[in-house]
């Protein structure tokens, strides 16, 4: 039999947690949910990686401008955004050569997965 906690003192810790989706833990949880970060950038990272940012490619039923704010040359989408616009792309080399990152990174799942399974020091955690 399930219970929700002992007295008052538990009570929305506990049914909160009984009353969760549990599910399987994803390859990504730690990276999203890392403990030192701030918790809007976890929740940032967390919607661009399962889809979710507010971006053209999912809100085509409303009449907004399709073109990238950086390059205004494709159409804005996650994976524009993070890896096919040439500005953004620019960046994001820039930053995996100063994390000393060679690996390709062609979606947001991949690069997520590429990243070191040793994070010691803080710019590799970032």
């Amino acid at each position: 039999m399930y219970t929700w906690g002992y007295g008052e003192l538990y009570f929305t810790a506990q049914s909160y947690d009984f009353l969760r989706f549990k599910s399987d833990l994803v390859p990504w949880a730690k990276v999203v949910w890392e403990s030192w970060s701030m918790p809007r950038y976890n929740f940032i990272l967390w919607l661009a990686v399962v889809g979710k940012l507010r971006t053209c490619d999912r809100f085509r039923f409303l009449q907004l401008d399709p073109l990238c704010v950086f390059c205004r040359v494709d159409e804005k989408s996650h994976n524009h955004l993070f890896f096919s616009c040439p500005w953004t792309s620019l960046l994001w080399r820039m930053i995996k050569s100063w994390l000393y990152l060679h690996k390709r990174m062609a979606t947001i799942n991949s690069a997520i997965c590429g990243l070191p399974s040793s994070r010691n020091n803080t710019a590799s955690r970032m």
